[in-house]
């Protein structure tokens, strides 16, 4: 329909559409939206800083600690099957 009867189509004239209204920001709220986009993003105190480095090294040792336990046992279990095999071929 519209390729055949495109000439013969009635359009109305553009419409300027309304972009987003803007509020006004305060000039306190300015500078603090300035400020915290100029400062860079720090947790909290020294104290609080040390405590999450803190917390964050015990972790990394719990994740290694937890790591090589299980491959100890990954280890242990295989050489428990050898050994199993081992007794099977020898007929006990």
């Amino acid at each position: 329909f519209l390729l055949e009867n495109w000439r013969s189509l009635r359009f109305s004239p553009p419409v300027a559409a309304k972009g987003p209204l803007e509020r006004k920001v305060s000039p306190k709220r300015a500078r603090r939206e300035a400020q915290r986009a100029v400062r860079p993003a720090a947790i909290g105190t020294k104290a609080q800083q040390a405590l999450a480095l803190q917390r964050e090294e015990g972790k990394a040792a719990r994740i290694r600690q937890s790591r090589q336990e299980r491959e100890a046992e990954e280890e242990r279990k295989f050489a428990l099957r050898q050994e199993k095999r081992r007794e099977k071929r020898k007929g006990h």
